[in-house]
């Protein structure tokens, strides 16, 4: 996975016994490994540059020091920050529990869409992906025939 990516994860420990070991978690990839990352005065700084987050639901409310991730690791956070178990809480995030990329949202439904960077997409009307005479669900159905690179 690379930066800006939002991912689906099996639950690395600290979360697992709280959540148990088949719990799904979904996060934005901020920094991998051997990157740096810090989030100071509520702005995220990757390899010391701020990162443009327009996506996230609520401004960052903590500060948390400068971190080097280790390689085969990534840093994921919520883009729900003030309310988000994510790396800021229990670490860096080992490779091997990522099980794929989210390939849309569709919850709210005024927010869904089906496409690279959704989570990015914050607009009161519908998204250009969905038909507006379609229910959601006869269009979430239409996903099983999807084919997605790999």
């Amino acid at each position: 996975p690379e930066r800006g990516e939002v991912v689906c994860f099996r639950a690395p420990p600290p979360l697992s016994r709280e959540y148990g070991e088949k719990a799904c978690f979904v996060k934005r990839v901020v920094a991998v490994g051997g990157d740096t990352v810090q989030v100071r005065r509520g702005a995220l700084y990757v390899n010391g540059a701020r990162v443009r987050e327009e996506y996230l639901r609520s401004p960052t409310s903590y500060a948390m020091p400068r971190l080097v991730v280790p390689q085969g690791h990534l840093f994921v956070l919520g883009d729900n920050r003030a309310d988000s178990r994510d790396s800021h809480f229990w670490g860096p995030l080992q490779s091997s529990y990522v099980l794929g990329r989210a390939i849309g949202t569709y919850w709210p439904p005024r927010r869904a869409c089906l496409a690279a960077g959704y989570a990015a997409q914050r607009t009161d009307r519908p998204p250009p992906l969905l038909h507006p005479r379609l229910s959601l669900p006869r269009q979430l159905r239409s996903l099983r025939r999807l084919r997605l690179p790999s």
